[in-house]
């Protein structure tokens, strides 16, 4: 068999050049770039992981209760006033990289924007505000604006398919969160402010190195206001199709959490919450694969040949992912978290299935991102997230974390169904012409 071609976007280094040509696989050197930013990411989540032990220890329950409902409100934050602009300015990037050097400097002063809307409205309100949102608002101000930005440069480089770039600056993120957050929780003796402004400086160094390698390898004028702004434009009605699907995927994913601690209270809820790691854990490949793929199928002459090509073995690894942790997720269980979290091992079995389409559906997402968002991505979605929170919603009083696996495994099976069966049509009507 001959080798498989190697691109120059992504042929970078001699090791991709060596492989790709001697590889009995014929690994092309895309798969290297996907190897990297999938390894990249996981080193990264292993390193979140240690902060969380670290904080969580030194914090208390009810210290890091308060940064955990910051997080996940600036969390809450980025879905609400992202407006689907990351997915789209990856797909209206790659189709015309040199968008990249017009529109870089806009991307900045986009989160300046919105930190300065957010702070008007801390103005604004604070003196009427009571309580935990009052009190948190501001770093919500300067939080979202920051991740804001760094998902627009991140979009800018998948666009160039600069996988290189994406490790660095991810894992350059990741150490300076941990350096900082250990040496504030030291210094300041347990507080949560200062650690949470030490994470903050964290996701403030990622969006400075992003802007500091997009000016590098991006040189070009700068496009004038009026352009920037029909630019941005176009971007917004695109992403505003997108924003919707997104959305209702984060809403998805998270909801049976929400529900079994509405429900089966805290106890419950901690031990689901192992086997929920577990999955999102192994989600970090199909996402990094996902991530690098939509350019290519965006200028691919037959989008769903190359989303075939990339599928079939994509979907070999979710399968023995998926094996894996059907085989060791007990003693990895017991091992790390105790016999107290024992029960997360039969929901994992349950999420298993569930699992395998959620990570195949994100894949096919691509194709359809790469069609520009059409509307019924949004009618998938929604469905799913219906299916699951009415089966929680029935299911959960009486059968507690096992309902939770179950609902969200049969949620995922149907919006995967649907999303082969259009994809399928299309690679149909695509060999026919």
């Amino acid at each position: 068999m001959a080798p498989a071609p190697v691109s120059p976007a992504f042929d970078r280094g001699g090791i991709s050049r060596w492989v790709a040509r001697y590889s009995p696989w014929a690994i092309d050197a895309q798969w290297v770039s996907f190897g990297r930013l999938y390894f990249a990411r996981l080193l990264g989540q292993c390193i979140g992981v240690g902060l969380t032990i670290l904080s969580a220890r030194m914090l208390h329950p009810e210290g890091r209760g308060d940064f955990v409902a910051v997080s996940t409100g600036s969390a809450l934050g980025v879905q609400a006033l992202n407006l689907g602009l990351s997915s789209s300015l990856v797909v209206l990037f790659s189709r015309r990289p040199m968008r990249i050097a017009r529109y870089r400097r806009h991307l900045v002063w986009l989160a300046v924007a919105w930190a300065s809307a957010l702070m008007t409205v801390v103005a604004l309100a604070l003196p009427f505000g009571h309580g935990v949102v009052a009190y948190w608002w501001p770093a919500w101000a300067l939080w979202v604006p920051l991740q804001l930005l760094g998902l627009y440069q991140g979009a800018a480089l998948l666009a160039l398919q600069d996988s290189k770039a994406l490790v660095r600056i991810e894992l350059l993120g990741r150490f300076a969160g941990l350096i900082l957050g250990t040496a504030a929780l030291m210094w300041f003796r347990s507080s949560v402010p200062p650690f949470l402004a030490a994470v903050i400086a964290a996701d403030a160094l990622v969006a400075v190195l992003g802007a500091v390698h997009l000016a590098r390898v991006s040189r070009g004028r700068v496009s004038r206001a009026r352009r920037a702004r029909l630019f941005f434009g176009a971007a917004l009605r695109m992403g505003l199709r997108a924003y919707a699907p997104l959305v209702l995927l984060f809403l998805l994913v998270k909801s049976d959490i929400l529900v079994l601690r509405a429900l089966r209270g805290a106890a419950e809820t901690g031990v689901y919450s192992v086997a929920s790691q577990f999955v999102d854990f192994a989600l970090i490949l199909p996402t990094s694969i996902g991530a690098l793929l939509l350019p290519a199928v965006v200028r691919a002459p037959s989008p769903t040949a190359e989303m075939l090509r990339v599928l079939r073995p994509a979907g070999l690894l979710t399968g023995s992912m998926a094996l894996g942790m059907l085989v060791f997720g007990h003693g990895a269980i017991v091992l790390l978290f105790g016999r107290a979290f024992e029960g997360a091992y039969p929901a994992l079995l349950l999420l298993l299935p569930g699992f395998a389409c959620l990570a195949l559906s994100s894949l096919i997402g691509q194709y359809f991102a790469s069609r520009g968002f059409p509307f019924f991505l949004s009618s998938y979605w929604l469905l799913g997230f219906a299916t699951n929170l009415s089966l929680n919603l029935l299911l959960i009083p009486r059968f507690g974390l096992m309902a939770a696996a179950a609902s969200s495994s049969v949620a995922y099976a149907l919006v995967f169904g649907l999303l082969l069966r259009r994809f399928l049509q299309d690679r149909a009507r695509e060999a026919a012409r």
